[in-house]
């Protein structure tokens, strides 16, 4: 009999006869053996694709893109974790300005990947974090988010901390950065007040005023008068005090200055601190004369 055969699709030999393709012989063993023109049908692949005898499949785990992105990965999630890092600007070493001082803390927070939401604080001087806002990381790969802090000293010297933290990230320890500066509160001046206010003129005026530290320092002070006039430049020590929060230290400063009739209004006074800080009181109310 004559037998052809048939190429299938799937890349399967089969045997067709025309007539009959006749029984297999056996062999010394008592098994069939195979048809020289056959052969052993495996698992059923894609159309095109070649197909794999169970003798020779194997198996495992693992991901991959493929000719998409060209990688692959034996095991694992397939993902890096979260990484979460922080920075915070830092601040000029000593500022010597006046009290209260407020202070804009800057400072970055940075993810590896996203989308993530996150929660920040501060910790002034190693107190717990106050302050706590959370941050939004909406898109995809590395991106970063700033954020910002103002902080307000008053009352005395003092070296301050601020520490910016991330809240509840599983990372140990929670990342943080930090900015340290001090601050030297320069010297404050109450209002200029005048005594007698009115005379017969000519007659001398007392201006009088109290000058506040909060630190040891040297005070140099000038007053200044709305008739264009001014005093010499004056100077003062001053020393810091047990409790700068509870008891500052002050020192009453006065001048005479003498009114007549040819200053139209009258003439106020007041002082300008010339040394650190600046500080500068308004004029005060004018001495008068008749």
């Amino acid at each position: 009999m004559r037998s052809h055969r048939v190429v299938l699709a799937a890349g399967l030999t089969m045997c067709m006869a025309v007539a009959a393709c006749g029984s297999p012989a056996k062999n010394a063993g008592g098994r069939q053996a195979a048809p020289p023109d056959s052969v052993g049908v495996g698992t059923v692949g894609p159309i095109g694709a070649e197909s794999v005898p169970p003798s020779q499949a194997g198996s495992g785990t693992g991901s991959g893109a493929g000719a998409t992105g060209g990688t692959s990965a034996g095991s694992g999630t397939g993902s890096s974790p979260l990484q979460v890092s922080v920075d915070v600007a830092p601040i000029d070493d000593v500022t010597t300005t006046q009290c209260p001082h407020a202070y804009t803390i800057n400072g970055v927070v940075s993810v590896n990947k996203g989308p993530v939401t996150l929660t920040y604080g501060w910790k002034i001087d190693g107190a717990a974090p106050t302050h706590q806002h959370t941050v939004q990381f909406s898109g995809h790969g590395s991106q970063s988010r700033n954020v910002s802090l103002d902080y307000s000293i008053s009352g005395y010297m003092r070296t301050s901390t601020v520490e910016l933290v991330v809240i509840g990230h599983n990372a140990k320890p929670a990342p943080t950065a930090s900015t340290s500066f001090q601050l030297v509160c320069g010297a404050t001046v109450q209002p200029v007040l005048v005594s007698p206010a009115t005379g017969a003129c000519p007659f001398n005026a007392m201006y009088s005023t109290n000058i506040y530290v909060a630190a040891s320092q040297t005070v140099s002070y000038q007053w200044i008068f709305s008739d264009g006039t001014t005093s010499q430049t004056q100077s003062v020590q001053l020393t810091d005090p047990t409790n700068p929060v509870d008891a500052p230290v002050q020192t009453s400063i006065f001048t005479f200055h003498q009114v007549t009739t040819g200053v139209p209004g009258g003439v106020a006074a007041k002082v300008e601190i010339t040394s650190a800080g600046g500080f500068k009181t308004d004029f005060s109310t004018p001495a008068t004369c008749s």
